[in-house]
């Protein structure tokens, strides 16, 4: 018999709680306020950020950065495609907890910035096979972060990427859906007009 004390418990109800609202909300603000503040109650962390995916660029860009200790190093760099730890996991589709991050020889820093104690969390973040960004929670110190950490960081991790791709896909759609309008309404009503049939919309002209 499983025996749950009291900490696992809240621990639980509170990734539920979190999860449930992730889950729920059409908002990219919204998401991200919530993962950092859940991830801000769960973990210990000093920066958290979620990096997309820029295939024109074939860099890394910080979608989403939070944390006392963010600065402008960590809001201006993008990270080039596999360079980094970043790289390593979007290659491998795995996670890592990444001990003394500082000291491995995948880590890269911006340009003129020295880290003497680091320890990270990366996740990569995909739909199916395609991984479109990561998920980077660095803790400035020499306190490393747990496996209860990095499973609860997966957890969070896999509900935020299904909201923000859910944000972004119903963007698009609703952004195709005004141009689809657009056009239409630029028609002349003389010429054209609109049928509906079947669940489809036909352009005919206004005598058919």
């Amino acid at each position: 018999m499983e025996i749950m004390n009291s900490d696992t418990s809240v621990t639980r109800k509170t990734l539920l709680n979190i999860s449930t609202r992730i889950g729920s909300t059409l908002n990219t603000e919204e998401v991200t306020v919530l993962l950092a503040g859940g991830l801000s109650i769960l973990i210990e962390y000093d920066i958290m950020a979620i990096y997309e995916a820029d295939h024109e660029q074939e860099v890394f860009r910080p979608l989403i950065i939070k944390g006392h200790k963010v600065d402008d190093s960590n809001r201006n760099w993008s990270i080039p495609f596999g360079k980094g730890i970043l790289g390593s996991v979007i290659s491998s589709s795995r996670g890592e907890n990444v001990k003394d991050a500082h000291t491995d020889s995948r880590t890269i820093y911006p340009e003129g910035v020295v880290v003497t104690q680091e320890q990270m969390i990366a996740i990569p973040l995909q739909i199916g096979n395609h991984c479109w960004g990561a998920l980077m929670l660095n803790r400035l110190s020499d306190k490393p972060f747990d496996n209860e950490e990095f499973e609860t960081a997966q957890f969070l991790a896999s509900y935020a990427s299904l909201a923000l791709n859910n944000t972004t896909l119903i963007k698009k759609l609703r952004e195709k859906e005004q141009s689809q309008t657009t056009v239409l309404k630029a028609i002349p009503d003389s010429i054209f007009r609109i049928r509906q049939k079947d669940n489809h919309l036909f352009v005919i002209s206004k005598s058919g």
